[in-house]
């Protein structure tokens, strides 16, 4: 066919829940006979690599417009075809590409036949789809009126009516259909021209973890941005593009949260520190009962708050492991510490990292030196280091080092009876807990210039320290950061417990 003529896309017609593309042929000489194919492994491909797959052809009998969606490869076609005349057949493809300037590609991978049989391909043309305001013809039919009633018969947490807190404060409709959640615009506070009740705002893709999403938000200028989440939790949908968050309070139906139990959360800090990998090593104590763990301080960002869960702990000897499960965490960088095992002299100087009494000291990391007072802990206790170095509440889960530079220990207590007595859990009970719950590659494997100041190690050691913020209410956004199954979480049953002592001089 390429031989006996030249095509081109001639035009797209888009329609509520198809589009039709017309492919116009023109011969090269005249033929008794023109027939033309497409293979089923055909698609509609959108900039953003969004594809609509074909139905089948439109054909006219007796009057009545109809899809063959058989067979592909037919004699349909023209008898007695002329030269340089036009000749036309319609593909009917399912989807409706969505208003505004966008590019796309037809392509026909071809079959499985050998050789493959293939008809057209046609890439990157532009296709300028206006949508003007109230004399087009909205998306879909729906009003706000039907989405609540849909919403009553669907109250699945998800479906209702939302409206934005944030600037044009768009109120918005949730519905499912075909197994795919849709946003529906209802109107906003600001005047869009190219916006009626009734368009398409979004159109969600689910993920691996229950109410998060992935999305194709149709921007205020119908370009679609296809890099948002959407997370549900029965009381607001939260969008995240751009690395931004808007908010969307849910309006109807009413939510059928606890209400009780969310109106005086509880919220408590402590420090953390960074392994490979993307895994944070506290104090069992600091995240226990927490449903929601958020980290400040990576790379020095105090200004975002990054969603981590626990996923592995050993509560005996007050260890725990998080994982940062938050889309926006790029990585902790190189790790410029090692985890050193052997237990360290009395007499030995160290020093501590973290963030003790926020409140009233500010979140700017604390710095406290002293030495290893002795090589147990609280009644004698093998597991801990007894140290000089003053600690307060929120020092808990912080890291010890050597001068070195060298992690040699977890801070989880002080003695509250004693000037300068703390204790620190010894790093081979962390690297206990690493071996059964995490890969090895988990382990820092970095080393601290021996040789250089104090001030120095600080300088670098601090961006790896983290503070950590717990609450026992759940965030807007706990369902994207709930764990995502690749490590269990679990606890480490040992045989030999601390001390009941000990979990009362926990801080």
């Amino acid at each position: 066919m390429d031989k006996k003529c030249s095509a081109s896309l001639f035009s797209v017609e888009i329609y509520e829940n198809m589009t039709k593309v017309v492919i116009e042929l023109i011969p090269k000489k005249d033929y008794p006979n023109l027939s033309f194919h497409t293979s089923p492994n055909t698609f509609i491909i959108m900039e953003n690599g969004q594809k609509f797959p074909i139905l089948g052809f439109e054909r006219a009998n007796n009057g009545i417009t109809s899809i063959d969606r058989e067979p592909f490869y037919s004699k349909h076609g023209w008898k007695d075809v002329k030269k340089d005349s036009t000749y036309h057949y319609t593909l009917v493809f399912k989807g409706r590409i969505p208003p505004g300037l966008t590019k796309f590609s037809l392509i026909d991978y071809g079959s499985d036949d050998y050789p493959p049989k293939r008809g057209y391909s046609f890439h990157n043309y532009i296709l300028d789809n206006p949508n003007t305001g109230n004399n087009t013809k909205a998306n879909t039919s729906w009003v706000e009126s039907d989405i609540m009633q849909y919403a009553d018969e669907h109250n699945d947490g998800i479906c209702g009516i939302y409206e934005g807190i944030d600037y044009p404060s768009y109120k918005l409709g949730v519905i499912k259909l075909d197994n795919t959640y849709r946003i529906i615009f209802l109107n906003s506070k600001e005047y869009m021209e190219e916006w009626v009740a009734g368009d398409i705002k979004a159109v969600l893709r689910p993920s691996a973890t229950k109410g998060l999403f992935k999305g194709d938000w149709i921007m205020a200028n119908k370009r679609i941005n296809s890099d948002c989440y959407f997370i549900f939790d029965g009381i607001s949908m939260k969008k995240l593009m751009n690395k931004e968050e808007y908010i969307y309070i849910k309006m109807y139906p009413t939510s059928s949260y606890n209400e009780e139990e969310e109106q005086n959360p509880k919220e408590w800090l402590g420090t953390g520190f960074a392994l490979n990998n993307g895994y944070i090593a506290t104090n069992y104590h600091v995240v226990d009962k927490a449903k929601t763990i958020t980290i400040q301080g990576i790379k020095g960002d105090f200004e975002t708050k990054y969603y981590a869960s626990t996923i592995s702990y050993d509560k005996d000897y007050d260890i725990a492991i998080l994982k940062m499960n938050d889309i926006r965490f790029t990585g902790f960088g190189t790790i410029p510490y090692q985890i050193k095992t052997k237990t360290a002299e009395v007499g030995e100087e160290v020093f501590v990292l973290g963030y003790p009494l926020t409140s009233t000291m500010g979140d700017e990391i604390k710095l406290s030196t002293g030495i290893i007072s002795s090589r147990t802990g609280f009644q004698g206790d093998a597991s801990l280091y007894q140290i000089s170095a003053p600690i307060q509440p929120g020092n808990s889960g912080g890291p010890l080092f050597d001068m070195d530079g060298n992690l040699i220990g977890i801070v989880n207590a002080k003695h509250r009876g004693a000037e300068n007595v703390g204790y620190a859990i010894k790093t081979s009970y962390l690297t206990h807990l690493i071996d059964k719950a995490l890969p090895t590659s988990a382990f820092p494997t970095g080393t601290n210039n021996s040789s250089s100041s104090l001030i120095s190690k600080v300088k670098v050691l601090k961006n790896f320290v983290f503070l950590i913020t717990c609450s026992d209410s759940y965030s807007t956004l706990s369902s994207l950061y709930e764990d995502s199954g690749e490590t269990s979480k679990k606890g480490i049953e040992e045989d030999n417990t601390l001390p009941k002592e000990r979990t009362k001089k926990r801080f």
